[in-house]
């Protein structure tokens, strides 16, 4: 009997995952405003507007159509849409699940200066999605017999800190019964918005007092937040429902673009492993592994509670409309986790042309040549890659083969689909 034709695996993969069509994780992507000084590189596809079910980003000039690099993605945000549109149309319908005691996470990702911050934080005019979220958060609970409180933490070359504590002490990540309890990390009872954003501020403010020489440059971290949902019963004991954590990621950067000595080369280096390491589980997640590996980073240890099951995971790929290598290697990873969520590739799905290859490979050969004593004594193996051309299934069901560890990543056979 021949086996069923591909769309069924899709169609069955889905109802696993979820109702909706994006099943429990989407990815889309963000392009932050241009300062009217910068050429654009950048064009969206939208088959059907604001409605279509995924969108085709080209990368290259707009007049030379063979020199266009495509990826797809579940949507696109453009330069003029507002963080309340992302929040309305991507972060609000998460917020009913967490109520009722589900987990979700929204992760912010790209390179530097690529307005991941500015989504995640906004300003006082415009407002972040965090804000947003909390806004809408406290005009529900009371209704709802429930209470919130807050965590702050920053990752910081693979250790956590906790940013609410003055003293910020370190967070120790231990695992019981199958949960995970971040040992050492303060949780705040929130009951305005006025209290959050003093926390919020306070919070974020408070690395930059670490700093005690002033010729030493700031470190570069992730940050998360975690806002709780739980509920009080009649004994005033606090029972956990959901929650949902906003991740902030340090800017990916590409290694042959700085030093490779010192302090800055092993910050980076441990940086881009971290981003690796959560597409590795996203991507597994997507394409159902039996094995996610979750202790590839305390980043994806950290938040392992949150990311399976029915939980909920939106990945935003924030975009410089600028020209920018970095945000090329960005996007094709959040294309190929994308990907991941269709099991087999569709004859519609773009391919990577010639040129993007050439220059991963060049990525590639630069990064492999400027590797340095220091990281040579890293104990993390290198990653070999097989990947099938045109093959999500193989590619996918080996996820977490997709993503080498930082600089060490196959970059030329991960685009080879």
């Amino acid at each position: 009997m021949s086996a069923p034709p591909p769309v069924n695996q899709t169609d069955r993969t889905k109802a696993k995952m979820g109702p909706d069509p994006g099943g429990n994780i989407r990815v889309v992507a963000k392009i932050r405003e241009s300062t009217g000084q910068e050429a654009p590189w950048i064009f969206v596809n939208k088959p059907m507007g604001d409605q279509s079910e995924s969108v085709t980003i080209s990368l290259g000039e707009q007049s030379a159509v063979s020199r266009k690099e495509c990826y797809e993605v579940d949507f696109c945000y453009e330069q003029t849409e507002r963080n309340d549109v992302i929040f309305s149309k991507e972060v609000k319908p998460l917020i009913s699940g967490v109520i009722e005691g589900r987990n979700a996470t929204v992760i912010a990702h790209g390179a530097r200066c690529s307005g991941k911050t500015y989504l995640i934080q906004g300003t006082e005019d415009e407002p972040g999605v965090v804000v947003l979220t909390m806004a809408e958060l406290l005009s529900v609970v009371v209704e709802n017999g429930k209470s919130i409180s807050v965590s702050l933490y920053e990752i910081v070359q693979d250790h956590v800190y906790d940013l609410l504590d003055p003293k910020r002490q370190e967070v120790v990540i231990l695992e019981a019964q199958g949960k995970v309890q971040l040992k050492g990390l303060s949780q705040v009872l929130v009951t305005s918005m006025s209290q959050f954003q003093k926390l919020y501020d306070g919070g974020r403010g408070s690395r930059k007092l670490e700093q005690k020489i002033p010729t030493e440059l700031p470190h570069r971290s992730h940050k998360g937040l975690i806002i709780y949902v739980s509920s009080s019963c009649v004994t005033s004991d606090i029972i956990p429902a959901g929650k949902i954590n906003f991740i902030d990621l340090a800017g990916y950067e590409d290694a042959r673009r700085k030093s490779s000595d010192g302090p800055n080369f092993v910050e980076n280096t441990k940086i881009n492993r971290s981003i690796y390491a959560l597409q590795n589980v996203v991507c597994s997640l997507k394409a159902n592994e039996s094995h996610v590996p979750y202790r590839e980073s305390k980043l994806t240890r950290l938040l392992q509670d949150s990311l399976g099951g029915t939980n909920r995971i939106l990945m935003i790929t924030c975009l410089s409309p600028r020209f920018c290598q970095e945000s090329i290697h960005m996007l094709s990873l959040a294309s190929r986790c994308y990907q991941c969520t269709n099991q087999v590739v569709s004859k519609s799905t773009k391919i990577v042309k010639s040129s993007t290859r050439s220059m991963i490979a060049s990525h590639k050969a630069q990064v492999s040549g400027s590797f340095s004593a220091a990281a040579k004594k890293s104990t993390v193996p290198q990653v070999q890659f097989s990947v099938k051309k045109r093959n999500c299934r193989g590619s996918a069901l080996k996820a977490r083969k997709l993503f080498g560890q930082g600089h060490h990543l196959k970059f030329a056979k991960v685009l080879s689909f």
